[in-house]
């Protein structure tokens, strides 16, 4: 029983936030909202802007494109195939900041993500694993 209870405490304990850092440094400074894009998008196309909020649906294949959604609206993230960086395939639900182009391809406005701030919460126990 003891032992049990020693290791409930060391795995509570070990909990902690995450940031995992991928692709170029995603600048401080406020995030511009999705749907400000949305409603706005000729003022915002070839432009830099950072995004924040949670990853939705991921590919699953390799991690080169996910759904951002915050409060507003959701926006796809697309890591150009891979090329340059990916996200892990498990992120959906954890908080992300996000720096990239906005772009219309195919009629469809997305950001072409330069670099991904993940804010993940999980037991450092399983950061081992990469979880």
């Amino acid at each position: 029983m003891r032992l049990y209870l020693l290791l409930l405490v060391l795995i509570i304990g070990c909990d902690s936030a995450k940031v995992h850092q991928v692709g170029e440094a995603v600048p401080t400074n406020r995030a511009t909202r999705i749907k400000e894009i949305l409603d706005r998008p000729a003022a915002f196309l070839e432009q830099r802007v950072v995004l924040s909020g949670r990853a939705g649906q991921v590919c699953q294949h390799m991690g080169c494109w996910f759904v951002l959604q915050d409060n507003t609206q959701h926006i796809l993230i697309d890591l150009e195939q891979g090329r340059t960086i990916t996200v892990p395939r498990n992120i959906s639900g954890d908080s992300l900041r996000v720096v990239g182009i906005v772009k219309r391809i195919g009629g469809d406005l997305r950001l072409m993500g330069k670099g991904v701030e993940i804010h993940r919460k999980r037991a450092k126990i399983w950061s081992f694993f990469n979880l």
